[in-house]
């Protein structure tokens, strides 16, 4: 029998990880989930700082990929909060369909508010 305090919050990691692998390997999907989206809304609050690296960048007019994020991160002393270099590469490497942006996008809105 599950015990009720033992479950884990509604959360979709894949999710989350698929948004954000979308935007660095298709800058663009930033426009498509900023509607959708917003940084607090992720589970993995690393993910909600990624989130809005990637925004900050687009807004500044930085070029939006692996190494720029980050080196954004780095000048931001975040990196290492959001699991370093080597995180940003397994978002790089989860290879998601960025053209999937928006589906990935709401269903990590869903789950926020299913949590709400």
């Amino acid at each position: 029998m599950a015990n009720q305090f033992n479950r884990l919050p509604p959360q979709d990691l894949k999710a989350e990880r698929g948004v954000l692998s979308s935007i660095i390997l298709r800058p663009a999907m930033l426009d498509e989930v900023t509607p959708v989206l917003r940084s607090e809304m992720f589970h993995i609050d690393a993910n909600g700082k990624i989130f809005d690296a990637l925004a900050e960048m687009s807004v500044n007019g930085i070029g939006i990929d692996g190494g720029t994020l980050a080196s954004h991160l780095e000048r931001h002393g975040i990196i290492e909060e959001i699991g370093g270099e080597d995180y940003i590469v397994q978002l790089i490497t989860a290879e998601p369909h960025a053209a999937h942006a928006k589906f990935y996008a709401m269903e990590v809105r869903d789950r926020w508010t299913q949590r709400q």
